[in-house]
């Protein structure tokens, strides 16, 4: 987790990112994390919702929805174009994405593309052999 930690706050610092953080009873029980973007087809500013996680006690209590919504708010007042997320295919939050109005892509397919790494694994930062793709929001 300190790498995590870190990771996050030089995005913090850098301005790189924005997070919400939702509580109940001033503990943390799931959060939000907006990267910027562009789109040059639109001509101006989009986020990337990267992350949308809550804890699974806090899960079924509109946690979620509200995270989504405080999203939505924040991409409406920045003057972007909009927001975009990916997920896993069996995401059970689909449903609250598209209860939401978030249009699910039938049109487009992701492609990613990981550098080459020549460092041998054992020197790799917090990866076990291969590095898996994250899974966003």
């Amino acid at each position: 987790m300190p790498a995590a930690r870190r990771f996050l706050r030089d995005r913090l610092h850098h301005d790189e990112s924005v997070v919400f953080l939702a509580r109940s009873d001033r503990i943390p029980v799931g959060f939000a994390q907006l990267y910027p973007s562009f789109t040059s087809i639109r001509l101006g500013r989009m986020w990337i919702l990267n992350d949308l996680y809550v804890v699974p006690s806090a899960r079924r209590r509109g946690v979620g929805d509200r995270l989504l919504e405080r999203c939505e708010e924040f991409v409406a007042g920045s003057g972007a174009e909009g927001a975009w997320l990916e997920t896993a295919v069996d995401n059970p939050a689909q449903r609250l994405y598209a209860r939401r109005g978030w249009k699910l892509d039938r049109e487009f397919l992701h492609f990613d593309w990981d550098v080459p790494n020549t460092r041998p694994r054992s020197a790799r930062r917090g990866t076990k052999g291969r590095a898996r793709r994250r899974r966003r929001a």
